[in-house]
């Protein structure tokens, strides 16, 4: 049984974040959403993040700052943040006006299979074949 005084948090992928002000914003218009990404251990700014929402259709890039900015109507959405070598991140929101969703990511690691590299002594090396072993 865990503790009483341990709190339970929800993870951010499955929080709905709600961008401005439900009274701000028209019917049909759009509302700028725009933040910050970076290492959440380092607080690194991350150039060249990929923030995209599938739904749309519609992404832009993080710039030299970290920056990012995107237009969307009014509505219910879940943006993605990519970039190589880091955890994908996704956070559902709901966009009333304009507003600020600052995202940390972390690095993302994934283990190889073995490469095993051979050759006979007699022969001259010409190619190099890579054998991949599957693990059991």
């Amino acid at each position: 049984m865990a503790p009483e005084n341990e709190e339970k948090t929800i993870s951010d992928e499955y929080k709905i974040f709600k961008i401005g002000n439900p009274s701000s914003l028209k019917n049909g218009a759009t509302a700028s959403v725009s933040g910050i990404v970076k290492n959440s251990l380092t607080e690194e700014l991350l150039p060249g993040v990929i923030v995209y929402v599938a739904k749309l259709k519609v992404g832009a890039v993080s710039n030299a700052s970290g920056y990012y900015s995107l237009e969307l109507p009014k509505g219910q959405y879940q943006i993605e943040y990519r970039m190589v070598g880091l955890k994908s991140v996704r956070r559902n929101v709901i966009v009333y006006s304009d507003g600020a969703l600052d995202v940390g990511m972390v690095m993302s690691t994934k283990q190889l299979n073995e490469v095993i590299v051979s050759a006979n002594k007699e022969d001259k090396l010409r190619d190099v074949k890579w054998v991949l072993k599957k693990s059991v």
